[in-house]
């Protein structure tokens, strides 16, 4: 077992800093679109069908189409309203690494039905429903110089997966409060 929890320990681990190289990433690339305009000239914003998050990609003779739009058409408030969500999304992943990792180290300490576990669960499961409701929806304002017309999405899509993350996270707590509850009677009796 001290194999598998060292071993889940050192994913979380990378995971943790993978999530915080990816914001790093993020913020550089947004706030070097900020600072020079012409930086962002040849890359492409695609819509995912559903709503859900951007990708952005660079793509020199691509024209605008209705699922994918040019960045240097995007106002400044709508790449930093992007960066914001996206930063949101990232950060709440951060969080919920956090938690997971300090979960993994009381069970590492063999504090497995600790009340901190249980609360540590019930936050990422709150979390995860915060996640849920940034993810399901998206928004979108561009100008299309083409059609010299203003272009404005609104999307809505629930994110089943961060609902169903929650949804594990809240029985986890359950079940860990329940052995909290065993183990303390299993105490008394000895």
């Amino acid at each position: 077992m001290s194999k598998n929890i060292t071993l889940a320990l050192g994913f979380a681990q990378i995971f943790k800093w993978i999530v915080i190289a990816l914001f790093i990433l993020m913020a550089a690339f947004m706030f070097t679109s900020l600072l020079a305009p012409d930086f962002i000239s040849d890359y492409m914003l695609e819509i995912v069908k559903g709503g859900g998050p951007y990708n952005i990609f660079k793509c020199e003779d691509c024209l605008d189409t209705g699922m994918t739009v040019h960045l240097n058409s995007l106002s400044t408030g709508m790449l930093l309203w992007i960066f914001l969500m996206m930063s949101l999304r990232i950060g709440l992943l951060y969080l919920i690494s956090l938690e997971t990792i300090q979960v993994l180290k009381n069970v590492r300490n063999l504090n497995t039905f600790y009340e901190g576990n249980i609360g540590s669960f019930r936050k990422m499961a709150v979390l995860g429903l915060i996640m849920a409701v940034l993810g399901s929806f998206s928004f979108l304002s561009y100008f299309n110089a083409d059609q010299n017309q203003v272009f404005e999405r609104l999307n809505f899509s629930p994110s089943l997966g961060a609902i169903g993350f929650s949804l594990a996270c809240f029985v986890l707590a359950e079940v860990f409060k329940e052995g909290k509850v065993l183990q303390e009677d299993k105490e008394s009796i000895l």
